[in-house]
């Protein structure tokens, strides 16, 4: 397999908290949600209360300035999914078309995400740290999987193949960046995505693309190609923010409609990251 220099930068935090704009780009319950019905349709976007991101932000640049902005260095992999699971059918099916598995999934069918595989990895960072930055890179061969992925961080998701899904299963949320800027984020949940349609098309989500904040691009599913994220800082602040240090969290999932031996498979994605944080000398309150 031909090697590939991937590199995938998170969170461009420009001093002065000026960022380039890129080119365009949950609780169980076991509930099957029928595939006609839109979770979205005709709901106004809440407008949810979190620390605002520009204070973070003010913090952040406050931080830099009297050195006190620090720096953690970390390696986030999602391994291999037949490597870490330790085996060729990883997706997890029901017997039966009336139930579903004690993990949350469905029956076999053929073009819809009926099971999933997630993986889960937490940032080490100190208590009390609150994030100004990420960025991420690494060497990687390119990238295949099959069929549907989600990359979260903090339940937030970031991107995904199957944009049809969140447009009709979840409900967006809006969240401040800057004094005239809003952005509209998804919650990843299975339990409202389970049963949802997909093509082996480019059905992209990219988190923020439309507000100029992101820039991702990925191959077709079963396809082999590289993999890119960018994602400018006061996206993932706000993805951060109010989130406990120890539980500042990068998820990926893949899913399988009817194929046992190649469903809910992904290559090895491996990160470096940086990630640029201050610790304030009173919760919630500047460093």
């Amino acid at each position: 397999m031909k090697r590939q220099q991937v590199l995938v930068f998170i969170g461009m935090l420009v001093i002065g908290f000026a960022y380039t704009n890129c080119g365009q780009a949950g609780n169980i319950e076991l509930k099957s949600i029928p595939v006609s019905e839109n979770l979205a349709a005709n709901v106004d976007t809440p407008v949810v209360q979190e620390p605002p991101v520009r204070e973070i932000l003010m913090n952040c640049q406050n931080a830099l300035a009297n050195n006190k902005l620090m720096v953690l260095q970390q390696k986030v992999t999602f391994d291999d999914s037949r490597v870490e699971t330790q085996k060729q059918k990883i997706c997890e099916f029901s017997s039966d078309e009336n139930r579903i598995t004690d993990s949350g999934n469905l029956s076999m069918r053929n073009e819809y995400m009926q099971s999933r595989y997630e993986q889960n990895r937490k940032l080490n960072l100190p208590q009390g740290a609150v994030i100004c930055d990420i960025q991420m890179k690494n060497d990687l061969q390119s990238f295949q999987y099959d069929d549907v992925f989600f990359f979260s961080f903090n339940g937030y998701l970031l991107a995904t193949n199957n944009s049809l899904a969140i447009d009709e299963r979840l409900m967006p949320e809006s969240r401040k960046l800057t004094e005239n800027q809003f952005t509209s984020l998804f919650r990843y949940d299975w339990t409202k995505l389970r049963g949802a349609y997909f093509e082996n098309k480019a059905h992209d989500y990219c988190a923020g693309a439309s507000e100029g904040l992101s820039r991702c691009s990925w191959p077709i599913s079963q396809e082999q190609g590289e993999i890119k994220f960018s994602f400018a800082s006061p996206l993932l602040i706000a993805m951060s923010a109010g989130r406990a240090s120890n539980n500042q969290v990068f998820s990926f999932a893949i899913t399988g409609d009817n194929d046992p031996e190649s469903d809910c498979y992904h290559e090895k994605l491996e990160f470096a990251m940086t990630v640029k944080y201050y610790i304030p000398s009173s919760p919630g309150g500047s460093p």
